[in-house]
């Protein structure tokens, strides 16, 4: 595979941390997941920078913004090995982040992770949500939106609708483990979701809008 899962951190404080991970390319892909209640909206998570050990002490790279959702990193590293040092904004008060360091034989091959779109004017958020036995809202109406994905890792079945009334019997859409749903180009009212049991994966969705 491309990308080769590292290590991980899940943060309760906006205080930087140093991921233990020793790292010897500076092509990285970082998986930053929003948990703070209610801002599932916020796209800035922080600042990414590499940090090595050098004959003349410790010494950082040049700082990096990061987002939430899955990017990839191109860092100015002082020195091999290093280590990934992040520092969450600081409204950032709980977070999970997952590191995937580039596999040096596939210095052309496609990753393995999805990565945040470039695209001038386009945005891109990736979101994840524990199926629920209840409806849950999972896209506000946005009028900029101009698609969404939604795909379940989960073992649960998740019935999709769009409106607060939802449950497996009336949903429009069924979303099998392992399946997704792509929305029309001209969807950007709610979308909410409601499953036949609990689960420990998630539903991600990822949604583009215009900035």
């Amino acid at each position: 595979m491309p990308y080769t899962a590292r290590s991980a951190v899940s943060g309760v404080t906006s205080f930087p941390v140093i991921l233990t991970a020793q790292l010897t390319v500076p092509k990285l892909v970082t998986t930053i997941e929003n948990n703070v209640p209610g801002k599932t909206h916020w796209r800035k998570a922080g600042y990414a920078q590499a940090v090595a050990v050098t004959n003349i002490g410790l010494t950082a790279g040049r700082s990096q913004m990061v987002l939430f959702g899955q990017q990839e990193l191109d860092l100015e590293v002082p020195a091999y090995p290093y280590q990934l040092r992040f520092e969450p904004c600081h409204y950032v008060i709980k977070y999970s982040l997952y590191l995937y360091e580039k596999d040096k034989a596939w210095a052309d091959g496609t990753p393995s992770v999805p990565l945040v779109e470039t695209a001038k004017g386009r945005v891109r958020r990736t979101i994840f949500y524990t199926p629920n036995t209840l409806p849950t809202q999972v896209l506000q109406e946005r009028e900029n939106r101009t698609s969404a994905t939604l795909y379940n890792a989960s073992t649960s079945l998740i019935y999709i609708g769009f409106s607060s009334n939802l449950t497996p019997s009336n949903a429009p859409e069924t979303l099998y483990p392992g399946g997704q749903w792509v929305s029309d180009g001209g969807d950007i009212g709610e979308i909410w979701m409601v499953s036949d049991t609990a689960s420990s994966t998630s539903l991600q969705i990822i949604e583009y809008a215009q900035d």
